[in-house]
């Protein structure tokens, strides 16, 4: 009988230990080159996750794994989402000042140019008109386009 219980208790300290060895611990140096051993390790600090119960490590990234969250899926997303937005916006500017910029050198390299107003109506710029619309072609290709004119 005492055998038995000897060996069932033996069994039960095993197991025991043996949920007690697969934590998992952190090693890290600090500041001062010390290494350091703990079951969590400091925040914002590049540690090695030690397997104690296989005897090798591997490196643990604190960022990864905020990376898995929902609050960071999310942020990823909005972030693409604006960057897609800047893209949009810089290739729209960029068409505007190419037409702009067309018109610039047409009304440069054309004396008498026809526009039409705003009821459809075609009529020849006045040399006032022609020199104000060249000016204001002018000073928008160099406030918004960094001076890019083809002249």
């Amino acid at each position: 009988m005492k055998k038995r219980t000897m060996i069932l208790a033996g069994i039960a300290f095993a197991l025991m230990t043996g949920n007690v060895a697969a934590k998992e611990y952190f090693k890290w140096v600090d500041e001062n080159g010390v290494t350091r051993y703990a079951e969590t390790p400091p925040a914002g600090v590049h540690a090695e996750k030690v397997n104690t119960y296989a005897g090798s490590s591997s490196t643990y990234d604190p960022s990864a794994e905020n990376a898995e969250t929902a609050e960071a899926k999310a942020e990823a997303k909005h972030k693409e989402e604006l960057e897609a937005q800047a893209r949009k916006l810089e290739e729209d500017e960029k068409q505007r000042c190419q037409k702009v910029s067309d018109q610039y050198k047409t009304l440069k390299e054309r004396g008498r140019v026809r526009m039409r107003d705003k009821d459809g109506n075609e009529r020849v710029l006045s040399p006032e008109e022609h020199a104000a619309k060249l000016a204001e072609l002018e000073k928008y290709l160099a406030d918004m386009c960094s001076g890019d004119k083809k002249k």
